[in-house]
């Protein structure tokens, strides 16, 4: 029988680096569980996975951008939530004050807890979270209101609303001071109205001062509502975050994840083909299986 040709000898050389390549290949899908491991394993593929990547990471900024909007939403309305308490103790305690049958020192003692209450909502409107306050609009960097000689409270933040954008929604993240007390009805004014009428046993101007500290508690009221809606809406775009960020993750997974039965397949099927072509190769009397190798 004729020894093999040279050519024949080179064919099967060829072949048996091919197949290494590809064993090569599967078993680098087979440890990191991923088809596609360097460019060269499926070019289109690879570049939709690094566009499928950089959407999930954009995502995932969002989410946790929503995480710190969820805080800063929460501690506007705890702090809303404290505002309409102090607001209606000072009701009750005008309204107490409201007596021909008080005492001076009873009114002064009443006068000095309505006060009381004003540095109570004066401090809770000053309030900071992260490191920024939570009703000074775009001005976080300090306090946003102060009191003025006449017991008004003065605003220095601004009319801005910071919004985030998640995935196209744009949600609010805070509601401004201003509109909170100081707007229609200005929130220390009223109080320091009240506590005057009261130490000064003035009923119509109790009456009339408690209608204002009333309608200071339902602008807080409306800033709290605002708050409420913006948080539903926060949530909401979180939702449909979450479910855009499922949906790419399963897309990259189709795009770069390998199919392990597959992997274990072929890795069996290219052991079977290389075994026989090194056979084939090592009964050739004209050159050895090093040659082949090398």
């Amino acid at each position: 029988m004729r020894a093999p040709s040279s050519l024949y000898l080179t064919t099967i050389g060829d072949g048996i680096a091919r197949l290494r390549t590809e064993q090569a290949r599967s078993l680098a899908q087979a440890s990191s569980g991923r088809r596609i491991n360097q460019l060269a394993d499926d070019p289109q593929g690879s570049a939709r996975a690094t566009e499928l990547r950089a959407q999930v990471a954009s995502l995932t900024a969002s989410a946790a951008a929503a995480v710190h909007g969820r805080s800063a939403l929460d501690a506007a309305d705890q702090s809303l939530g404290a505002m309409q308490d102090i607001l209606a103790a000072a009701e009750q305690m005008g309204g107490e004050g409201a007596s021909n049958f008080l005492t001076p020192s009873s009114r002064a003692a009443i006068a000095a807890a309505i006060r009381g209450q004003s540095d109570a909502l004066l401090a809770e409107a000053n309030k900071s979270i992260e490191g920024y306050t939570i009703f000074s609009g775009a001005q976080t960097g300090a306090a946003p209101f102060t009191r003025a000689a006449d017991g008004s409270f003065v605003y220095a933040g601004d009319a801005t609303v910071r919004r985030l954008d998640l995935g196209g929604e744009d949600v609010a993240l805070n509601v401004p001071g201003d509109a909170v007390l100081a707007g229609s009805v200005n929130a220390g004014t009223a109080l320091e109205t009240l506590a005057q009428a009261v130490a000064a046993n003035d009923v119509a101007g109790v009456a009339a001062a408690l209608q204002q500290v009333e309608a200071a508690r339902a602008q807080v009221d409306g800033g709290r509502t605002t708050v409420g809606l913006a948080t539903a809406h926060l949530e909401r775009a979180v939702s449909s975050l979450q479910d855009s960020q499922l949906g790419l993750t399963a897309s990259l997974s189709a795009v770069e994840d390998a199919d392990v039965v597959q992997v274990a397949t072929d890795l069996s099927r290219l052991q079977v083909f290389l075994d026989a072509a090194m056979g084939a190769a090592a009964k050739s009397p004209q050159r050895t299986l090093f040659d082949l190798l090398a």
